[in-house]
């Protein structure tokens, strides 16, 4: 699984980050990625914000809110 820790990230870097790493890793192929938030509101939603705009599927774990898990299957 790769990861992806926003820590010490603008928001607006973090923004582009998350975008251009998720992107590159769909067009490699089907993947798993966890990105770190931490407890940042505003961290999270920037990543929800990517996911839902580009059609990745992800899940905040119940037991560590700080993260934020994506899987992409090609079918």
């Amino acid at each position: 699984m790769f990861k992806l820790d926003l820590h010490g990230m603008t928001h607006k870097t973090a923004k582009q980050e998350v975008e251009e790493t998720l992107l590159t890793a769909s067009n490699l192929g089907n993947f798993e990625m966890q990105i770190i938030t931490g407890n940042s509101p505003a961290m999270r939603s920037i990543v929800l914000e990517v996911c839902k705009e580009h059609s990745f599927n992800f899940y905040i774990p119940s037991d560590n809110l700080g993260t934020v898990n994506i899987n992409h299957f090609n079918l």
